[in-house]
């Protein structure tokens, strides 16, 4: 049986909270969808790990960098009809061009200073 594995970092700004490991069936690196998958899974597991106590701590919990990456997400979906998985693949791929950090495209999404664009 073959298959392969990779680890995703779990973290919460410049705090480092270990790696989740994950495994699927096929071998080779993973897609743009799949990498985006895994790193949202990360961001869940992140927050579910600093979890605040209390109904109105808990929309905190979740890092603001996610939060801004989740939205602009959103917001690239209704703006070019597209699904969620293809916007998150469509923010990385413009942030991997454009030599920037994937929060920060999405915090200039969210801002309005900048549009994804349909191919």
């Amino acid at each position: 049986m073959s298959g392969s594995l990779f680890a995703v970092p779990l973290r919460l700004g410049a705090i480092r909270l270990g790696a989740v490991d994950l495994y699927r069936e096929s071998m080779g690196r993973p897609g743009p969808r799949l990498l985006s998958a895994s790193l949202h899974i990360a961001d869940l597991v992140t927050a579910s790990l600093v979890l605040a106590t209390g109904d109105d701590a808990r929309q905190w919990a979740q890092p603001l960098s996610s939060r801004w990456i989740h939205q602009a997400a959103g917001m690239t979906s209704a703006q070019l009809g597209i699904a969620i998985p293809d916007a998150y693949a469509r923010l990385r791929g413009y942030a991997f061009t454009h030599g920037l950090s994937l929060v920060e495209v999405a915090r200039r999404v969210v801002e309005r200073s900048i549009r994804i664009e349909v191919e």
